[in-house]
């Protein structure tokens, strides 16, 4: 076959001697993409009041454990707001993330920055209407102090939960070694009653990973309707469960999710899934599973300047950068897409290329020792699910 097939079979497929010119004109408008920083990550502290046994943060904050400071926040929104105002597009939604670490463990920063984006957003310097501010916490220092700042300012929040009881607390737990449950449900129940937007993050892991399947059940019990499953990366997962193989808990997770969401029927995707549904039956071809190509700046809480929370790579700092920095510009950042599918010659004969975001660039790093490599647990995934709706259709 020499030719691209029809967009509406949902195929991307090589040309035998070079891509259609079809495909070539979709990579072109696919890089204008990546010039558009729509991510904040503000990384208010590398501090935190867990000990979550997969949780790699610890061990990737070699530095001194501090607290960012107004001045550090401010520097760092003044940055992310001149790559806005380069190319501020009023169809694309924009976020600032506060991250950690725990970010709560930062209130006085956490607040101050608030304030001063409110200040921005009347002075028309950020995004009025499509500018949300999310604040990702593992709940436990939530209380009714820090649910009226939430409400005065419309921050949203995503809580880390894993699950039922059981579930949870075999690794999610605090520095005395006890699980955090219960205080995460109170933490839920809260931000509920207030009416503030919460999503949940849930961390697959091999304690959980079987029963995956029915976690948007009990995520209804507590009215969330919206959460992500995050498989586990990095080498810390081998250590987490003795003679784990990759493969299976990757294969596994990957059942589980595809399972969830079959006993969904199609409501509310899981983010995972709902990355893939949009790419596959409303033709986004190419969902990026990373930012890091251009789309978002990380801000660590001594100013430095990175496209990853992760790999930390040092690429400048809030303090002293040159006005015309822009992260997608950077000469790493821009290396950093030949690993995407559709550039790399390894992804060109799979079929599931049109709906592969290319995964996470740490996740292949950490694994293979090389950024370049493809991240077998996102591969597993895409193609599990590719092959789910190729069977959708041909029972329709």
């Amino acid at each position: 076959m020499n030719k691209l097939k029809n967009k509406n079979q949902k195929l991307i497929i090589y040309s035998n001697e070079k891509r259609t010119n079809d495909f070539k004109n979709f990579v072109k408008n696919f890089e204008k993409n990546f010039s558009y920083t729509t991510t904040l990550y503000l990384v208010l502290t590398n501090k935190c009041n867990l000990e979550c046994k997969y949780c790699p943060f610890p061990k990737l904050s070699k530095k001194e454990k501090i607290l960012m400071s107004p001045e550090i926040a401010r520097k760092g929104i003044n940055l992310w707001a001149r790559h806005i105002y380069d190319n501020f597009d009023k169809k694309r939604d924009y976020f600032i993330i506060f991250y950690g670490g725990e970010p709560l463990l930062n209130i006085n920063t956490l607040e101050y920055s608030l304030k001063y984006i409110e200040k921005l957003k009347k002075e028309s310097k950020l995004p009025g209407n499509n500018l949300y501010t999310m604040v990702d916490t593992n709940g436990i220092l939530i209380n009714n102090k820090i649910i009226r700042l939430f409400k005065r300012y419309n921050v949203m929040v995503t809580v880390g939960c894993d699950g039922p009881k059981k579930f949870n607390d075999y690794y999610r737990v605090d520095n005395k070694g006890k699980g955090t449950f219960e205080k995460v449900k109170k933490a839920l129940i809260l931000l509920k009653k207030n009416k503030i937007k919460t999503f949940v993050s849930v961390a697959i892991t091999p304690y959980n990973v079987l029963k995956i399947k029915d976690f948007s059940k009990f995520f209804k019990k507590y009215k969330i309707e919206k959460f992500g499953f995050n498989i586990l990366k990095g080498k810390l997962l081998l250590s987490l469960s003795p003679g784990i193989s990759l493969k299976e808990y990757y294969t596994k997770a990957a059942d589980g999710i595809i399972g969830n969401f079959r006993e969904k029927q199609g409501k509310k995707y899981e983010y995972q899934m709902k990355k893939k549904v949009n790419a596959f039956f409303k033709k986004q071809f190419f969902p990026l599973d990373c930012g890091g190509y251009g789309n978002q700046l990380v801000i660590q809480p001594n100013g430095e300047i990175s496209n990853c929370p992760f790999l930390l790579n040092n690429l400048g700092n809030v303090k002293n950068y040159n006005k015309n920095f822009r992260i997608w510009k950077v000469p790493l950042v821009k290396e950093w897409r030949k690993r995407l599918p559709i550039y790399n010659r390894e992804c060109k004969d799979c079929q599931a290329i049109s709906i592969c975001g290319g995964g996470c660039p740490w996740n292949a790093k950490e694994i293979t020792g090389d950024i370049f490599k493809k991240d077998n647990a996102m591969c597993i995934f895409t193609k599990k699910v590719f092959d789910y709706f190729i069977q959708k259709i041909k029972h329709k």
